[in-house]
């Protein structure tokens, strides 16, 4: 069994201990009476956001029908909400099973104010030069080496990473969105990205400057880890018939 859902903070998400997963599986005891694990397509930081993670779970052999979506929304807290179900194949894994997920990061450049309603959703930058951003996005795509974007604290067999899209658009109000999608990312792959975007768009660093800044494979050599808050998991996608 498996079912996508979105919450408006990580997998690690909540004050006081508290995560989803676990919100997850007491809402699964209250349902099944028994002690169900839940794996999802990742780990987030706390304060990260998700529209489209998908999670796996394995009800009891015997249970009958249950409509997942009404069940679970019934017992979880609000921020957390499942958003459809399916039931899927043995060897489907919402982890292991990805093929590449994709993320979004919202920068906010209004100086003056930020709407309350998007406070906890975006990065209050400030005024930022897009174009150049625009340009950096470019030198981030590829199959690279991304041990300048990682943050120590996940051990990893290995540091290469292929990049399939990064993009800049333009969205509500001043809200400016780095989009990327990815075959993995390493931890907190996307908000040194971020970071880094930001970086360019202050003209602190160029565009032509990032080839060099990857090949040093020194996280020291790139620019500060963006906040928690304006990261996204926008979707997480699956090879056909996996599920």
């Amino acid at each position: 069994m498996a079912y996508t859902g979105g919450g408006y903070q990580g997998w690690q998400r909540q004050a006081a201990g508290k995560t989803i997963q676990g919100e997850l599986e007491k809402a699964l005891f209250t349902i099944l009476r028994q002690p169900i694990t839940v794996h999802a397509s990742g780990r987030t930081d706390a304060g990260v956001h998700a529209l489209d993670q998908v999670v796996h779970f394995d009800p009891p052999s015997e249970i009958r029908e249950i409509n997942w979506t009404r069940a679970l929304n019934s017992l979880l807290p609000p921020d957390i909400c499942v958003t459809g179900y399916r039931a899927v194949s043995s060897e489907f894994h919402a982890r292991k099973s990805a093929q590449s997920k994709e993320y979004s990061y919202r920068f906010w450049t209004e100086p003056e104010y930020v709407l309350p309603h998007r406070r906890p959703f975006v990065w209050d930058t400030g005024p930022l030069d897009t174009q150049a951003m625009s340009k950096a996005c470019q030198e981030l795509r590829g199959r690279h080496d991304f041990t300048s974007f990682m943050n120590t604290g996940t051990p990893v067999d290995s540091t290469v990473r292929e990049v399939y899209r990064t993009e800049l658009e333009t969205g509500s109000g001043p809200e400016i969105i780095f989009f990327i999608r990815a075959n993995g990312f390493l931890k907190q792959m996307v908000r040194n990205m971020a970071g880094l975007l930001f970086s360019v768009g202050k003209g602190q660093t160029a565009p032509e400057q990032i080839p060099e800044l990857i090949s040093r494979r020194d996280r020291k050599a790139a620019p500060q880890t963006a906040p928690a808050r304006g990261l996204c998991l926008e979707k997480v996608f699956y090879p056909l018939g996996r599920t």
